[in-house]
């Protein structure tokens, strides 16, 4: 037990005592520069691979911040002083909110990312975030979104260090590498959603050209546009209500779900012109007349009647 203990310590602190350009990145660690000396000292024992990782990754940022909270900044002018501690408040917001982003790209080891295809920024990031914006994260993200502290360049980011009382070492020591996560799997399309997605799509293809054959030809059916309403607004209402909300829909399901609208609202939009220029029957025939009848106590009365011939 004393060896597991001590030798991860003697490792870790010979890392701390090595230069910026003299880094080897542990794919096992949760950080490249301290390793996993944060769960050894909390916990008495390394990480295994029933560890929350959750729980690896907030015991890891906690350790950082509680580290550099305590580190020796005499050496900083009263301004880096004040933007030190700026920034280890936000690091402490990024720890209670513990949304972390997930490594989908690696499948082999940890790896860091600087922000997730779901928006999940990492703890650095989220420094740059709260201190001069997401425009800057996000600059930063789209050239080095898996790069080592060490490894970011560029001027913007270059002055953000120089101007935030960290050093790069410091800021390395916050970047947590995160673990290999598959991509979910697709939701699969429920059958009676197919079926009844293709059999909408037959209907209401022979509903439209129905529709369209009427409104040219001028008749004055409207048996067939009135269907056609019903048809296509049931088909327009179902793709609607089953277009997925998420990118791990199956991508069927989604093509089902457009074709459904597009099918739906042109039976909709063909009916109702139909509708609308159907012609009133020539042999319709209506009449109104006026009628006397009797009331009680032998007084009489005048009506209006109204008949209708088909």
């Amino acid at each position: 037990m004393i060896n597991k203990i001590l030798l991860p310590l003697i490792l870790s602190y010979g890392l701390l005592l090595t230069g910026d350009k003299n880094h080897e990145t542990n794919y096992n660690s949760v950080n490249e520069v301290l390793g996993d000396i944060s769960f050894i000292q909390k916990f008495g024992v390394e990480p295994d691979a029933t560890t929350k990782e959750k729980l690896r990754l907030t015991t890891h940022l906690e350790y950082v911040e509680h580290k550099l909270r305590s580190a020796d900044v005499t050496h900083l002018s009263t301004y880096l002083k004040t933007k030190r501690l700026q920034l280890l408040d936000y690091l402490k917001e990024y720890i209670e909110a513990e949304s972390y982003p997930t490594n989908y790209h690696f499948p082999e080891r940890r790896q860091s990312v600087f922000i997730d295809k779901n928006g999940n920024i990492c703890a650095v990031g989220y420094l740059v975030e709260r201190s001069v914006g997401r425009p800057i994260a996000e600059k930063i993200n789209s050239k080095h979104k898996f790069s080592s502290i060490f490894d970011i360049e560029g001027s913007e980011f270059e002055q953000w260090v120089t101007e935030s009382g960290l050093t790069k070492k410091e800021l390395a020591m916050i970047q947590p590498a995160y673990p290999p996560t598959p991509e979910p799997e697709p939701e699969p399309v429920k059958e009676p959603y197919e079926i009844t997605s293709f059999i909408l799509i037959g209907m209401n293809t022979t509903m439209s050209l129905v529709n369209a054959s009427q409104a040219i030809k001028g008749n004055e059916d409207r048996i067939y546009p009135v269907v056609g309403l019903i048809l296509g607004t049931d088909q327009l209402i179902l793709g609607i209500a089953n277009y997925p909300k998420n990118n791990t829909t199956n991508k069927r399901k989604k093509v089902l779900s457009v074709l459904n609208i597009g099918f739906g609202t042109l039976t909709v939009a063909l009916s109702t012109y139909n509708l609308f220029k159907a012609k009133k029957n020539k042999n319709d025939s209506y009449a109104f007349r006026l009628k006397s009848f009797s009331l009680p106590q032998n007084n009489s009365g005048i009506g209006i009647g109204f008949s209708k011939s088909f």
